[in-house]
């Protein structure tokens, strides 16, 4: 009857597939916190300049640690294969999970950036638009302030010399007032 127990704790558990899921993303756990602690110098106990130098290990540990957690404790969650199945089935059915998660993710992701291609290429469309409209209407303003302005400067300088033509007929008048009388 303890056997039974033991056997049913074991299944339950997953054995070293169950643990082995756990310990990894403990390392993981643990080399992030490492890298944290590193990278903002935590309680200052000069932590950075220690973990710079040897930043490469906590990262791979990391890696190689969190990956095979995610995967493995799916499985060791999930569905527990049969303790007579092979390595190979085991890791042909973990491909074949792979696959098809990856295939999803890549059939969602095209979808998305599909629809959001069309119409980011849609509202590209109108905003040039938009702002070419803007531009022609600014253009337009311009020259016709230009044009203004032109027309403005040509009546200034039309009046300039009309005053200057009447101001030297006056000096001319009022230096000889005689001449005029005489002859």
């Amino acid at each position: 009857m303890a056997s039974d127990k033991a056997e049913k704790t074991k299944k339950a558990s997953g054995g070293i597939m169950g643990l082995l899921p756990k310990v990894l993303g403990t390392l993981a756990v643990i080399s992030a916190c490492v890298l944290f602690a590193g990278l903002y110098d935590v309680g200052h106990f000069g932590l950075q300049s220690l973990v710079e130098g040897i930043a490469v290990v906590p990262v791979a540990i990391f890696v190689l640690c969190a990956i095979p957690a995610m995967l493995l404790g799916r499985k060791a969650e999930g569905s527990a294969l049969a303790e007579g199945e092979p390595v190979s089935a085991q890791f042909d059915e973990l491909r074949s999970t792979t696959n098809s998660r990856l295939m999803n993710f890549q059939s969602a992701l095209d979808a998305m950036t599909g629809q959001d291609r069309e119409s980011l290429i849609e509202e590209n469309k109108w905003l040039k638009e938009q702002l070419e409209e803007f531009q022609n209407a600014e253009r337009q303003k311009v020259v016709d302030e230009v044009e203004k302005l032109r027309s403005q400067n040509a009546m200034l300088e039309e009046k300039i010399k009309e005053w200057a033509i009447q101001s030297v007929d006056a000096a001319v008048a009022d230096d000889n007032p005689g001449n005029l009388n005489a002859a």
